[in-house]
């Protein structure tokens, strides 16, 4: 447990561990905090439990409104883009512009729960094993801002009352060197032989048998593999180094070689020795084993570069292009990074590499940069913000060289005619596409999914763009990209909703949901924010007490369904309403007359499968993408206005019919064509073509692939523009 001072308020930051939380439970003695005056912040809603005791924690972002959330983020993102002006080295770049999403947003989980406990009266903040060693850090650097607290403090510790702060040391001396209290009450522990002494004598034997292995291998002369584990701690410099010798070493034992044995001086035998010895010391380049490349023969090989959670939302629109692509005899490659999905690709009948698990050791590579505005007057978070940045920094390099090392490999192997990303900001999409923009081959990016005004929302590294509608590529020229280099061709997470049977899907949708025969069924979509209420309070307020209408609660993969149900309970409307969250989205909304959500992709989806959608934003958390600015949507900005809107988008033949004139031209916006073919229509776009109307970017693209177009026959005009 760690206690934190800043702008003369007082936190606590502990783990989810029993340790911290016999803690948590004795802070009225420690502080004077009664427990309920006690703010229990983590990253989301959670229920933490330990002996007799259960405490329920609250989300960092409910402290902060809407745009102080977003100020923080960006000033996150602020500091990524001044590390990466600080950078010059071209392999640290490669590295900082791979990762550059996930630095931001670990940087911006830090800080958030800094400054969210940091504003919070009688805070604990619960945060995971990395954010806190990065705070434990950044107390050993500035110890006069941050104090230990630890297990069996009122054994050893009593309470010193100053102007600035209460500490807990057991004298004056104690009181300005903090950290030897440890070391002096180490030697209770081993003659109490608690758990700290068998702690400290596991870890002490670890050590012993480390450097026990160290000798053994200097004592047998396994030069090459002393100095090989050596070369991970100390870093390449050393392994430079060790090389140099190396060589030296052996041209040293020829030049001795040279003399006739017999006729050898002294010196030239000890020459010969010292020669041999430093000639052993080579340290071999370690080798890593990754999958065998499939055998595609001399064709072309586009590789599609796939990273998926476990959604299958940039999974699915990978397998539909590969599979267009085989149709038009062009050979496809995936190379995924998501554990599991090898085995589906596979099944699809789909080549597929897995980019596997890479060494776990790393030399000790570190980046020194400069905090530029990393809030002068707050060294706490300056300091906790660069620990983890170094502690990650090894992983990110070792993960950067293995991806250059399989892309290489794939490249030994086959053709590379393109590198096609989905999503094209994630790291081993980034890695692969600028290896291929340093071959002069083509590297394309697609997003498949909705893209707004983020922090996280400009970032937009490949070169060339095959966008899902204009709104992306008007955001993307926005952002600084060349519309040229950015063409609208729909997207397979949309189009998927085409062809489908909505009195099918009533049918179905009844049989599961007894209550809404015969009524209007109205669909409400969570979005995972902190403050749910806001918005969702309102609307089952009211929507569930409109006559001949019934509502369904679909949850958002990330809410939690005991949630959901306390809110209803506490709202009345529990009985009245079904709620789900594991359920066919896509048959949902088309069975639904209406659905209301605040931001959220399914609004999309919905108004492909007819449905059209009432966006109910009461906080400003529409500003990402605004669906009713964009025309897709009807609006309601009221609490109070709700129920009427939904009466009449339900029962109103005039507004029903303008709800459905908005959806049918609105969907342009999101999904380009919207004809169902973007798979088909991106796959055009590797094909050698065959005629010379072609659009502004496949001729581009076409000039680098290949070369001039054969003929102008056996190409639709429709597909190929």
């Amino acid at each position: 447990m760690l206690l934190i001072e800043c702008d003369g308020d007082q936190f606590v930051v502990i783990r989810n561990h029993k340790s911290d939380l016999e803690l948590l439970g004795q802070l009225d003695d420690i502080l004077g905090w009664k427990p309920e005056e006690i703010n229990l912040l983590a990253h989301s809603a959670i229920e933490i439990k330990h002996d007799d005791q259960s405490w329920t924690t609250r989300s960092f972002r409910s402290a902060f409104n809407k745009s102080e959330a977003e100020e923080i983020e960006y000033q996150a993102y602020g500091i990524m883009d001044d590390l990466m002006s600080s950078v010059a080295a071209k392999s640290k770049t490669d590295v900082l512009l791979t990762c550059y999403h996930e630095i931001a947003t670990n940087w911006f989980q830090l800080m958030l729960a800094y400054k969210a406990a940091a504003k919070t009266p009688c805070c604990v903040a619960v945060v995971d094993s990395n954010a806190y060693d990065c705070f434990r850090l950044a107390a050993r650097k500035l110890r006069s801002q941050i104090d230990y607290l630890t297990v069996g403090w009122k054994y050893r510790h009593h309470s010193i009352f100053t102007r600035e702060r209460q500490r807990f040391m057991v004298n004056q001396f104690l009181r300005k060197h903090p950290l030897i209290v440890r070391r002096f009450t180490l030697l209770i522990s081993l003659a109490r032989n608690d758990k700290r002494a068998k702690n400290f004598r596991k870890r002490t034997r670890i050590r012993y048998l480390r450097w026990l292995r160290s000798v053994r291998a200097f004592r047998f002369e396994d030069i090459g593999k002393f100095f090989g584990k050596l070369t991970r701690r100390i870093g390449a410099r050393f392994t430079r180094a060790s090389l140099a010798l190396a060589d030296w070493g052996q041209r040293l034992q020829e030049s001795a070689t040279e003399t006739d044995r017999s006729k050898r001086s002294i010196l030239s035998r000890w020459q010969w020795r010292i020669g041999g010895f430093f000639a052993k010391s080579a340290i071999e380049p370690e080798l890593h084993e990754f999958e065998a490349v499939p055998d595609l023969g001399d064709n072309n090989v586009v590789l599609i570069t796939v990273s998926d959670s476990g959604s299958r939302v940039n999974l699915d629109p990978a397998l539909q292009i590969a599979a267009a692509l085989k149709k038009r005899d062009m050979s496809a490659l995936l190379v995924t990074d998501s554990i599991g999905f090898s085995g589906k690709i596979e099944m699809e009948g789909l080549p597929v590499v897995h980019v596997g698990r890479f060494e776990e050791e790393v030399r000790n590579e570190k980046l020194k940069w400069p905090l530029k505005s990393l809030l002068e007057d707050d060294p706490v978070l300056a300091s906790a913000i660069q620990f983890l940045f170094e502690m990650n920094w090894p992983y990110y390099m070792r993960r950067q060289r293995h991806l250059n090392r399989l892309y290489e490999q794939i490249a030994e192997n086959v053709q590379i005619q393109a590198v096609f990303s989905i999503n094209e900001t994630l790291p081993l999409a980034i890695a692969f596409g600028r290896k291929a923009v340093a071959r002069q081959i083509p590297w394309i990016g697609h997003f498949p999914i909705l893209v707004g005004r983020r922090p996280d929302g400009y970032y937009f590294p490949a070169p060339y763009h095959l966008a899902y509608g204009d709104q992306i590529r008007d955001h993307m020229i926005k952002a600084g990209k060349k519309a040229r280099n950015i063409e609208v061709v729909g997207a397979y997470t949309y189009d998927k909703h085409h062809g489908h049977d909505r009195t099918a899907d009533r049918r179905s949708v009844e049989e599961d949901f007894p209550r809404a025969i015969g009524k209007k069924l109205v669909t409400v979509g969570t979005e995972a924010f902190p403050d749910p209420e806001t918005e969702l309070g309102p609307v089952l307020g009211a929507v569930p007490y409109l006559d001949g209408v019934h509502v369904v609660l679909k949850l958002h993969p990330s809410d939690e369904m005991a949630v959901f149900e306390a809110m209803a309970e506490r709202l009345g409307v529990r009985d009245k309403i079904d709620i789900v969250k594991q359920y066919p989205i896509g048959q949902l909304l088309g069975a639904s007359d209406l659905l209301i959500v605040v931001v959220s992709n399914i609004a999309i989806e919905a108004a492909i499968r007819g449905t059209p959608t009432l966006i109910c934003d009461f906080s400003g958390k529409a500003d990402v993408v605004d669906f009713v600015a964009e025309g897709l949507s009807m609006g309601c900005e009221d609490p109070a206005r709700v129920g009427e809107m939904v009466r009449a988008m339900l029962f109103d033949e005039a507004t029903a019919a303008q709800a459905q004139e908005l959806l049918e031209r609105g969907i342009r916006r999101f999904n380009g064509p919207n004809d169902g073919q973007s798979s088909e229509r991106i796959a055009d776009y590797f094909v050698r073509p065959t005629t010379s109307r072609l659009s502004g970017l496949r001729r581009r693209l076409a000039g680098v692939m290949y070369s001039k177009p054969e003929s102008d026959a056996g190409q639709k005009p429709g597909i190929s523009a």
